[in-house]
């Protein structure tokens, strides 16, 4: 189930987040994670905690958090956190889509940004970056 979710949100944010490439939108295993080759700015979605809630009867209600990583290259530090294509631009084009955005599962009963953790700054390989992680709450309603 939680794979269907990531997909899903995989596959919303390739084709309705212009402002990433969408070789540059991946499921990974980690948030600070950018497979080789991609471009920024990137946005990595990982898996969250689940917490599962059985119901009277055959249903059950879960709980799913999705982490979406937005990852800018600092080369140009006073411009990283804002203006044109700045990580706080981003981030907050990617909550307001996101936001109510049941991405096409009627089974989702509730789709919301829970968290928006504080940039931060990080070196690698020959460059430096910028990354905030959003976090997404899914709730729905399954049989057993």
């Amino acid at each position: 189930m939680k794979e269907s979710l990531l997909l899903r949100l995989q596959a919303e944010l390739k084709q309705n987040f212009n402002q990433v490439r969408n070789s540059d939108i991946a499921v990974v295993p980690s948030t600070s994670f950018v497979p080789q080759g991609a471009k920024f700015p990137f946005v990595g979605i990982k898996d969250g905690p689940d917490l599962l809630h059985e119901r009277p009867g055959a249903t059950r209600y879960w709980q799913m958090d999705v982490h979406l990583a937005v990852i800018v290259s600092a080369k140009r530090v006073e411009s990283v956190l804002v203006g044109d294509g700045s990580l706080l631009q981003l981030t907050n084009a990617l909550v307001t889509m996101l936001q109510n955005n049941f991405l096409g599962d009627g089974r989702i009963e509730r789709a919301e940004c829970i968290k928006i953790r504080e940039s931060r700054f990080f070196p690698a390989k020959n460059s430096i970056y910028q990354q905030q992680i959003v976090s997404f709450r899914y709730d729905l309603e399954t049989e057993r």
